[in-house]
């Protein structure tokens, strides 16, 4: 075993903390100087951000280069120095972590549901990104978020076991690591007994989301190269129970147009960001209506739609779609059809 892996973060807050990762694996370089990832944070809705870390993992044969890493338009770096890096099998891997909570609440940010990350080469050597992580916390009464973060690069060959030190007992658990063989597989020891992950592809990062917290990670096998792991984020976000109702349904036919009334209750502990409204007929979309208005708690809020349709409403169905942060969950009613006019 190589390398290292620390631990870079702790959570603890009233708030939703969600990742985003996305393998890249384009060369930056002369050719090609100039990189753009951008990441949709629709759950953001104009709240206080409490959290806000970048990695940036790329490959490069050597660590004379020129670039420049900016968020947002606001300058992170223009030095290349990493704060890990890993040379095995005559590749060199070099990660970089930044603090983004501050840039994510300055005035210009704090109204975006969204994050750029531009990376430009500006000289030397040209560099593969491997991939982008993006962990982000915003403020939310409703939640509860205890998460551990822990970063590097460490090379596990087999017959390798890494003890993993955590407080977490209960959560989920974000690996990210990349197999250098076909057919290769980790093991994770949990208290539910030994679960595995099996790597889709050879030489690329991936993302996988194991529904425990692991205790040790081992390579089994003699012939493989093992992996090289490069995140481990513990994850134990609570959130009050939201449930959404219908009620008082009727459909009907009034001249040219479909008159569709229903009352859509809150009957859970929190009240969701905003519902969309969508009446189908035979998987054809007829009406959506997006309400941005507060559901209460216990609020019972009456709808009226009138569609203009003159055509025969066949195996029509209401859906109503509500979202909380990062939580989005649908109900669905089947209405009766209707003659065309």
């Amino acid at each position: 075993m190589r390398g290292s892996l620390t631990k870079t973060a702790d959570f603890k807050y009233m708030g939703d903390t969600v990742y985003y990762f996305k393998p890249i694996n384009n060369v930056i370089g002369p050719n090609s100087p100039r990189l753009m990832i951008p990441f949709s944070t629709l759950n953001r809705r104009g709240r206080r951000a409490l959290s806000g870390i970048i990695s940036i993992v790329v490959e490069a044969s050597s660590p004379n280069i020129d670039w420049k890493v900016k968020v947002n338009g606001i300058n992170l770096t223009r030095e290349f120095r990493p704060n890990y890096s890993l040379l095995f099998g005559g590749k060199s891997y070099y990660k970089f972590l930044f603090d983004i909570e501050s840039i994510l609440n300055t005035k210009e940010s704090i109204e975006k549901n969204w994050v750029n990350l531009l990376l430009k080469h500006e000289g030397g050597s040209p560099l593969e990104l491997k991939y982008v992580l993006l962990i982000t916390g915003f403020e939310d009464q409703d939640f509860k978020s205890d998460c551990e973060y822990w970063s590097g690069l460490v090379l596990l060959e087999p017959g390798d076991k890494l003890s993993l030190i955590t407080d977490r007992k209960t959560g989920s658990t974000l690996v990210v690591s990349q197999a250098l063989d076909a057919n290769t597989r980790m093991l994770l020891a949990t208290s539910g007994g030994n679960q595995s992950i099996i790597y889709n592809s050879v030489g690329a990062f991936e993302e996988h989301l194991v529904p425990n917290i692991p205790s040790e990670l081992s390579i089994p096998g003699t012939r493989l190269r093992g992996i090289l792991l490069s995140e481990l984020l513990y994850l134990n976000v609570y959130s009050k129970p939201i449930n959404i109702a219908v009620k008082d349904v009727s459909v009907s036919r009034v001249g040219e147009e479909i008159l569709l009334r229903f009352t859509v209750v809150n009957r859970g502990d929190a009240r969701p960001d905003n519902l969309v409204y969508t009446l189908i007929s035979r998987g054809n979309i007829l009406y959506t209506y997006r309400d941005n208005a507060p559901l209460n708690v216990q609020e019972e809020r009456p709808v009226e739609v009138k569609i203009v349709a003159k055509g025969r409403l066949e195996e029509p169905v209401l859906r109503v779609v509500w979202s909380k942060s990062s939580i989005t969950s649908f109900m669905e009613v089947k209405l009766p059809s209707l003659n065309h006019l």
